[in-house]
């Protein structure tokens, strides 16, 4: 019953979770594709193959309009997909992480500080549990892939990072006292008024 409720609760935290925009998942190029690294599962108890979990993000992200580039060349960004067993008992504990990493050279990133790849500031798609069955561990990996696409659309929208910009501006007015909090929010709510008129 514990894990039911568990189970129950990230769903439902998952379902009704509202897109944030992170600069990070902004990318360069086309965002409507992505190249993708899926890490072998290895040895498991619920014979999930690399396959299963390749089937079932490509569904996924087809599903959103998302393509996956099969040709790597030039590539700027990856997004990271790992599904990693944590044991070898009666079931299956394990640890669904979905990530997107970007590429240093391309960002114009310092590689001996980030290394050839790093991870931008983006939201925690990722959860640890126990799975009896195949398709349990493929519904939770659905989810966090979905999670991770609402907040990457969101972010790359045409205006995403202006919003975040002008924003953050109201911000720094309200900090140096320039404006005060109820001139802030007026602001705010003109800016948002304006934002959604244009779409």
């Amino acid at each position: 019953m514990y894990r039911i409720l568990t189970y129950l609760l990230c769903f439902s935290i998952s379902t009704f979770a509202s897109a944030r925009i992170y600069p990070g998942l902004k990318v360069l190029g086309n965002h409507k594709e992505i190249p993708v690294l899926i890490e072998p599962p290895g040895e498991n108890n619920l014979n999930l193959s690399y396959s299963d979990i390749e089937r079932s993000v490509k569904l996924k992200l087809l599903g959103n309009g998302i393509k996956v580039r099969d040709n790597w060349n030039g590539i700027k960004h990856i997004l990271v997909v790992a599904i990693t067993p944590l044991d070898k008992g009666d079931g299956s504990m394990l640890s669904i992480n979905v990530q997107l990493r970007k590429f240093s050279k391309e960002y114009n990133v310092d590689q001996s500080v980030a290394g050839v790849a790093f991870e931008p500031e983006q939201g925690s798609y990722d959860i640890i549990g126990y799975s009896y069955k195949k398709s349990s561990a493929l519904t939770w990996l659905n989810e966090k892939v979905e999670e991770f696409l609402i907040d990457y659309l969101e972010s790359n929208t045409d205006d995403a990072v202006t919003i975040e910009e002008l924003t953050e501006e109201l911000n720094r007015k309200v900090r140096d006292g320039e404006i005060t909090k109820e001139q802030y929010f007026e602001k705010y709510k003109s800016l948002m008024k304006q934002h959604y008129q244009s779409k």
